[in-house]
């Protein structure tokens, strides 16, 4: 078997692939772990983590990711029981709220952290007393 050359089409395609596949599952992981917080009926809580990994995932590799947010969302909310119309409609608001975060974000010129590692950023200064 031979080696699929860097820069290919299928080699582009298998990446951002496995990127959807990957922040799909991190989506549902962080929701069922958001869930363990439930305050009604296993469907309210007051920590919603996939929120911020969806956030990430678009600031990071850009809007292409709003698919993979969306099936996450729909999946988690599935498994929840209700029926398929609020299901839908809890999936859209669910894809639409990162979407515009990023979009505001960028437009206010912010950057994710991560992409200048010489200038120091406000949201790393703000992290330790965060945490703390």
């Amino acid at each position: 078997m031979t080696a699929v050359p860097p820069g290919t089409p299928l080699r582009r395609y298998g990446a951002e692939g496995l990127r959807l596949v990957a922040v799909t599952a991190a989506y549902y992981g962080s929701a069922e772990l958001g869930l363990e917080q439930e305050l009604v009926r296993g469907q309210v809580t007051p920590f919603w983590p996939p929120t911020g990994i969806a956030l990430v995932a678009l600031m990071l590799w850009g809007l292409r990711m709003w698919p993979a947010v969306a099936v996450g969302a729909f999946v988690v909310n599935v498994t929840l029981g209700p029926s398929i119309l609020p299901v839908l409609a809890i999936a859209a608001g669910n894809a639409i709220a990162p979407i515009c975060a990023c979009l505001l974000l960028r437009r206010a010129g912010s950057a994710p952290p991560w992409t200048d590692c010489r200038t120091p950023s406000p949201w790393s200064s703000s992290a330790p007393w965060a945490a703390w």
